[in-house]
């Protein structure tokens, strides 16, 4: 009897602690190939020839932990940054519509979203300006709009069930209202264990 109660105590545990690994699964823009959050003007923005820029935004899948056979979203783009074009990750997928107005994937091999993977290139020119008067540029991931749930809800199809797993948008910001500075998870787990 002790030796069911101890087995049926391991399995409880790790049942637990994948449990709490689990993460939301997310659609984020990024810019450029550093995987940058929140740029501010690039290459000096108000010096003399630096205007106007060419930049790229990354739109990846995160954490979705399933063999996707489809996905979908929109971007919401902001005025400040001119659209100039979508490239999509792999020519092989069945794709409809554009980011801005609503995309739809569908994989004919299943994609491995258990790694992170790029969906598309948004490419975009900018008049950077400075960031004193154009403040929290925001580049937002959302649903897709003829989708039945929520703005937020990113929604995928899982290859072998063929049910949807459903995931958020995400955002990038451009200037920033509020500085933001680079660290690791040690540096900001450090600021709770003082």
């Amino acid at each position: 009897m002790n030796k069911i109660l101890v087995v049926v105590c391991a399995v409880v545990i790790s049942l637990g602690a994948v449990g709490a690994s689990a993460q939301t699964p997310t659609v984020q823009p990024y810019f450029d190939g550093g995987l940058i959050e929140v740029p501010e003007c690039p290459l000096g923005g108000d010096e003399p020839g630096t205007n106007p820029i060419l930049g790229n935004i990354y739109v990846l899948a995160h954490n979705w932990n399933v063999w996707m056979s489809a996905i979908e979203y929109k971007v919401n783009w902001p005025a400040q940054l001119i659209y100039t074009g979508d490239v999509i990750a792999n020519p092989d997928w069945l794709v409809l519509g554009g980011s801005l107005t609503g995309i739809s994937y569908s994989f004919g091999t299943p994609v491995n979203a258990y790694n992170d993977f790029t969906l598309q290139t948004i490419k975009f020119i900018w008049n950077c300006s400075g960031c004193s008067t154009a403040q929290n540029i925001t580049v937002m991931v959302v649903g897709h709009p003829a989708s039945p749930e929520p703005p937020s809800v990113v929604r995928a199809v899982d290859f072998w069930s063929e049910e949807y797993v459903y995931g958020i948008g995400m955002s990038a910001i451009v200037c920033p209202t509020v500085p933001v500075e680079e660290t690791t998870w040690g540096g900001i787990k450090a600021l709770y264990n003082e």
